[in-house]
């Protein structure tokens, strides 16, 4: 593991060189997007718009379909930091090529150069997550990836308000607004020089076949966890995030009578509210990989769609459901992230979070297709499109919510916990543990320290109906030692495959270890 000596909050210049890079990155693939939708609804007719978005998805799509397998293979074999470099390059010839595309009015070059900003970072995306456990340790990783996916989503909205604000100050001068996509990739190549990392599999073979590459690497998901159903889930909210963006367009000017190029305003407090969102994540679930807040998130993201439904016509009121569909997206997608970075094998995390990547972009593509056909096929408003959206969250929320139910309640017990007290855990790193005084108190500061926890209660009289359904969401399961006792040896089969611990009450095992609690002020110590 390579860690910088150089520090700031507790992260090296490595780890801080990539967050800029890649910002600058996504924030100028974003601001290249919607700077050719601009300028080829100038070109074609803004009557053109649900074309225009389909092709300009497509051009973006397609390389992460193909290449992201690629990328995650050369990742994996290569030293990332390298491979971080070399990209840049793409980037800044595609940046260069729109540039001069603008300037000839030239719409067919402007997609080659389009194309070639979504190649690098189909390329660099494995590599930019997968490199994080390389250069972070261990107990940092929440912290980094909440700012990693704080700056890359803030970059991507305030990428579309930028490009907005942009146009709308230089009067659509498309020669000097393309000149803005060069400077940004020049400044992404200089912060690349900073990353670090000599990890490599040189042994490791690339495969080139990406359907096939793709559907391996997913398949060897399977046996690990909640892993796969994870990373479908972090699949389906970039398809909400890419149709948010895209969707506001043609919102704009059917319902809030505002241009293209304005609605980049309403983005604006999206990426707020979705960075906010990510870094109060990284303050709340300590050193956990805390999955269960996504519940939160996600059906905060569902709600906030359905108020956009029921108030599209105000300004106000969608930019304020704006920012909280981004807050509450950050504390869903954060954790989805640091989960599948930490659940996957090191040799092939780069290609496991590259078949995501792909995965997630044959979402993307069926969003962007959704909205051709009902927009640009069947006419129907963007406030029709908006309802699609939020029903399909719910409905993933739902499945994601019973993949998940033993923690529906677990979000509210630890920032509870982490609000009035300073827990601290001395105990032996062990599988099980006795927990004699099972106050409330205790049990939330022990889901504060671990994740997954489960909760055993030894009784002969088990809860039913509502009380029993309480306890599952709380992480709590009642049953009689005596009369069934391998159920136990299986549970605890579970939670080793999970990495989860087992807080045992009302019972006595020989070979377990038993927790003792004090509590000193605002300290809740565990020993």
């Amino acid at each position: 593991m390579h860690i910088s000596k150089i520090q700031w909050f507790g992260l090296g210049l490595d780890f801080h060189a990539l967050n800029i890079c890649q910002a600058l990155i996504t924030l100028n693939d974003a601001i290249a997007r919607m700077l050719v939708i601009f300028f080829l609804n100038d070109l074609v007719g803004i009557e053109s718009v649900n074309t225009t978005l389909f092709l300009t998805t497509l051009v973006i799509v397609v390389p992460f379909l193909v290449f992201s397998m690629l990328g995650g293979g050369l990742a994996d074999r290569y030293p990332k930091g390298i491979m971080i470099q070399w990209l840049q390059i793409v980037s800044i010839l595609g940046a260069l090529i729109i540039w001069i595309a603008m300037v000839l009015t030239d719409g067919f070059w402007v997609y080659v150069g389009l194309f070639l900003m979504a190649l690098q970072a189909s390329l660099f995306s494995p590599a930019r997550l997968s490199i994080v456990p390389e250069i972070v340790l261990k107990d940092k990783i929440p912290v980094a990836n909440s700012i990693l996916t704080a700056s890359n989503y803030i970059a991507l909205l305030l990428g579309a308000f930028v490009a907005s604000y942009l146009t709308i100050l230089t009067d659509r001068n498309f020669s000097i607004l393309g000149a803005s996509l060069v400077l940004i990739g020049l400044l992404a190549g200089g912060a690349s020089l900073f990353v670090k990392s000599t990890h490599s599999f040189e042994d490791k073979e690339i495969e080139w076949n990406f359907i096939r590459s793709t559907i391996r690497y997913l398949k060897l998901t399977t046996p690990i966890p909640h892993l796969l159903h994870v990373i479908v889930y972090g699949s389906y909210f970039l398809l909400a995030c890419l149709f948010t963006q895209l969707n506001l367009i043609p919102l704009g000017y059917e319902e809030l009578n505002i241009s293209d190029a304005e609605t980049g305003y309403i983005l604006l407090y999206t990426s707020l509210g979705l960075g906010l969102g990510s870094l109060l994540y990284g303050v709340v679930s300590k050193k956990n990989i805390e999955v269960s807040y996504a519940l939160l998130g996600g059906l905060g993201t569902a709600l906030s769609y359905y108020g956009i439904v029921i108030c599209p016509h105000n300004f106000t009121a969608v930019s304020i459901l704006g920012f909280l569909i981004g807050l509450s997206g950050g504390f869903f997608i954060v954790p989805l992230n640091g989960f599948i970075q930490t659940k996957s094998p090191e040799p092939i995390r780069a290609s496991i979070l590259a078949a995501s990547n792909t995965l997630g972009f044959v979402f993307l593509l069926l969003g962007a297709a959704f909205l051709e056909v009902s927009g640009g096929w069947l006419g129907f408003l963007a406030h029709t499109n908006f309802i699609f959206l939020a029903t399909f969250t719910l409905f993933m929320w739902f499945l994601f919510a019973y993949e998940f139910r033993y923690a529906l309640l677990r979000p509210f017990f630890v920032l509870i916990i982490n609000i009035f007290y300073k827990v601290e855990n001395r105990l032996s790193p062990k599988k099980v543990f006795i927990l004699n005084e099972h106050s409330p108190l205790s049990i939330m500061g022990l889901m504060s320290q671990f994740e997954p926890l489960l909760i055993v209660r030894n009784t002969t009289n088990p809860s039913k109906g509502f009380k029993r359904i309480f306890h599952m969401f709380c992480s709590v399961i009642e049953f009689d030692f005596e009369k069934d006792s391998t159920f136990f040896e299986n549970l605890k089969g579970k939670m080793d495959e999970e990495g989860g611990v087992i807080v045992v009450l009302d019972a006595e095992l020989k070979t377990t270890s038993l927790i003792h609690v004090e509590r000193s002020g605002r300290h809740l110590i565990f020993y």
